[in-house]
């Protein structure tokens, strides 16, 4: 895996194999480069900023939820001790025999899941909330869906109240969960029908959830063959994507 690491010749001693770590010393964060990616400097910190005792270390993430293609995300994080001052991430979509068909190495948030359709088309990134420590102003979570066949982008912004969007799939469907305090809030993309579906869930009652399929949402008690389902034409808002 670190052969298409774009973090894997930083021109730092690296000390792992398994996680590429770099140790940093006397070099200022604007003189580190990379083959691909952004270098995202967290709020409150400068790139003139010295690395003195500073450290580097990229990892990756494969999701394999689908077999016909494979998302490999690289992530790298720089930091001065413990304390995080930049970070980069890119993602790699591989078709079935390991061909790159798809690159994401524009990306300014934190990165978290990332999922793709049963058919290959949409590929859905959840960046996560960030807040400026200048300003205290909060960056929404949301998610990034892309076509893969036209380029098209849509960014989805977790309403207010939700911290998260963590984005799942079931056959061509992209389901986004929005996590609350207390509730979740679901919005499904159908991009065969043009529909958007949503409905707003207690987090209490999804421990009876079993299954999201086309249909909507089954639900049952543990260890029962008795089952319901909430039906997207049904009970949930249902509104046409644009």
């Amino acid at each position: 895996m670190n052969k298409s690491n774009p973090y894997s010749n930083l021109p730092f001693p690296s000390i792992m194999d398994k996680f590429l770590f770099y140790n940093l010393s006397d070099v200022k964060l604007s003189e580190i480069s990379f083959d691909k990616g952004l270098l995202n400097i967290i709020s409150g910190f400068s790139e003139e900023i010295i690395l003195d005792g500073g450290n580097a270390v990229s990892f990756y993430d494969i999701y394999e939820g689908n077999p016909d293609f494979t998302i490999l995300t690289y992530y790298l994080i720089i930091s001065i001790g413990e304390e995080p001052v930049a970070y980069s991430t890119v993602i790699y979509v591989l078709d079935y025999e390991g061909n790159n068909i798809f690159t994401l190495d524009q990306l300014n948030s934190p990165i978290g899941r990332s999922v793709i359709t049963a058919n290959g088309q949409y590929l859905a990134v959840e960046y996560e909330e960030e807040i400026d420590v200048t300003s205290q102003q909060v960056r929404k979570a949301g998610c990034l869906i892309f076509n893969l066949e036209n380029n098209e982008v849509i960014n989805y912004n977790a309403p207010d109240g939700f911290s998260q969007s963590v984005p799942q799939t079931s056959k061509d469907l992209i389901i986004i969960s929005n996590h609350g305090v207390e509730e979740n809030l679901y919005y499904i993309f159908d991009f065969d029908n043009n529909k958007a579906y949503s409905k707003l869930y207690k987090t209490s009652s999804l421990g009876k959830l079993r299954d999201i399929n086309l249909q909507g949402f089954v639900f049952g008690e543990a260890n029962s063959t008795s089952l319901y389902i909430d039906k997207y034409n049904d009970v949930f808002d249902e509104e046409e994507l644009k």
